[in-house]
């Protein structure tokens, strides 16, 4: 463990429109209903890096409730081709402290229970040797389609599985059939729930899987996206508060004239009906949704020439309107974020190589209540940015193997 030091610097403070509506949903309120104003900086205790064996990533990271531990997915890559070998989760403190909790090479997605005492993730069927992890990255001239073929449908296919924290009485919470994935479970508020993405390659069938969080239970159901043949994705899975409502993003291909196309949809878990509230070709997919606290309102990031735009759409009426605008600085390209839990902050993953190529990349976080972006952190390749639910820390990796808490405060 590492201890490092970071003074934010502020790089720009752009005027954006709709600053008192972004203030007025997003500034926070205490319990008497009055306003809180919240400011990132980093505390006077030290910030912690935890270094993993060279060679090794990790990624997929996800805090349980506390904010004291992430689970991740730890792996190791070789070659130019830059193979993944072993997919095993990994639990990190922010003191330092790191182990492995499962045992097999093919495990994705985890995520900690509201209770902090059990995990789900995604488990593959069968788990690739490192011969046919390298048969999929490096095939050969000689190599036939019926070869690639049943190693690739292996290397898709999973089932959801939960389990302790530490790593014991693991439980199979899925039976898929042979050509049946689920992938990026999420557990309801009330941790009753367990929402995933499913596809079935074989009958092109592709929606929301929906089950109870304990294994052997009745009532699991499947949600099948409208319009399944022009959609090739379903991202950003996100649960609103009440655990009665789900968001997520598919993405949609036409083929006269070719265009791709992103749609946000809410679905009704009651009448399990999908409602479209937004479509953005340019809408940021694979990052969480924020749901308003107290209001009809989901908030997804844009992206443009200049940056992101943060937009907020009422599930009502539809109507759109930007709440936040993050100009990238000069060389960087923004695309990965974390919203603070509270929904007064944003840390924003800025990307840039430098004059010879490598990776120079760096945190940003902008706040609502004054639009300021401040640099936080310049370093390597930077990503999986995630904010802890209490609001105090934010956790990234940087060049695959170190995983940085830095420290920030209310007040």
């Amino acid at each position: 463990m590492q201890a490092v030091h970071r003074t934010p610097e502020i790089v720009a403070t752009p005027a954006a429109a709709g600053a008192l509506v972004a203030l007025l949903l997003f500034g926070g309120c205490r319990s008497d209903g009055t306003m809180v104003r919240s400011a990132v900086r980093p505390e006077s205790r030290d910030d912690h890096v935890v270094t993993l064996d060279t060679g090794m990533h990790v990624g997929d990271l996800s805090w349980n409730r506390r904010s004291t531990k992430l689970v991740g997915v730890g792996w190791y890559q070789e070659g130019h081709q830059r193979v993944s070998v072993g997919r095993r989760l990994l639990v990190m403190t922010c003191s330092g402290r790191s182990e492995f909790v499962s045992v097999r090479h093919s495990d994705s997605s985890p995520a900690w229970s509201p209770d902090g005492r059990r995990i789900v993730f995604a488990r593959q069927r069968g788990a690739l040797t490192t011969e046919q992890s390298r048969l999929l990255k490096e095939p050969s001239g000689s190599t036939s389609h019926e070869e690639i073929m049943p190693v690739l449908e292996q290397s898709l296919v999973s089932d959801l599985y939960v389990m302790s924290a530490t790593g014991a009485d693991v439980e199979q919470l899925t039976q898929g059939k042979a050509t049946q994935t689920f992938s990026n479970p999420r557990w309801s508020p009330d941790g009753k729930s367990i929402g995933a993405i499913a596809i079935n390659f074989g009958s092109r069938t592709k929606g929301i899987w929906l089950g109870p969080s304990v294994c052997g239970s009745n009532g699991a159901s499947f949600l099948p996206v409208p319009d399944p043949e022009s959609a090739v994705g379903i991202y950003s899975l996100t649960w609103c508060s009440n655990g009665r409502r789900i968001a997520v993003i598919v993405s949609r291909v036409s083929v006269r004239p070719i265009q791709v196309k992103r749609v946000m949809y809410v679905i009704d878990i009651d009448s399990e009906q999908w409602n479209k509230v937004a479509e953005n070709s340019n809408l940021v997919w694979g990052q969480e949704l924020l749901w308003v606290r107290d209001s009809e309102d989901i908030v997804f990031a844009a992206r443009d020439n200049a940056g992101l735009s943060f937009q907020a759409v009422n599930m009502n009426t539809g109507e759109t309107r930007e709440v936040l605008r993050a100009n990238s600085p000069a060389g960087y390209d923004f695309y990965e974020y974390s919203w603070r839990p509270a929904g007064n902050a944003v840390a924003i993953i800025g990307y840039r190589d430098d004059e010879n190529g490598a990776a120079a990349d760096a945190l940003f976080v902008e706040e609502l209540h004054n639009h300021q972006l401040a640099r936080l952190f310049s370093g390597g390749r930077i990503s999986d940015v995630t904010w802890s639910p209490n609001g105090a820390v934010i956790a990234f990796v940087e060049n695959g193997n170190r995983v940085h808490f830095i420290s920030v405060e209310a007040r």
